[in-house]
């Protein structure tokens, strides 16, 4: 079965879910679309303007921080 295709704007919004849906109600720290990277099999590592990781997104939805 082939992976789900993700954008960056699908990866982001995942991300700004997944802490929002957790409980995180502070400002948002929001990953930068130049230094974020898609990896070959679809997976998003959102990095924000600084360099720092923030979050990896894989295809089906899943976050880790």
């Amino acid at each position: 079965m082939k992976p789900k295709k993700m954008n960056y704007i699908m990866a982001e919004f995942a991300y700004c879910s997944y802490l929002r849906d957790n409980g995180h109600n502070t400002e948002i720290e929001y990953p930068c679309p130049e230094t974020s990277t898609q990896s070959s099999d679809g997976q998003w590592l959102l990095v924000n303007k600084q360099g720092n990781k923030l979050a990896t997104v894989y295809t089906n939805g899943r976050v880790y921080l």
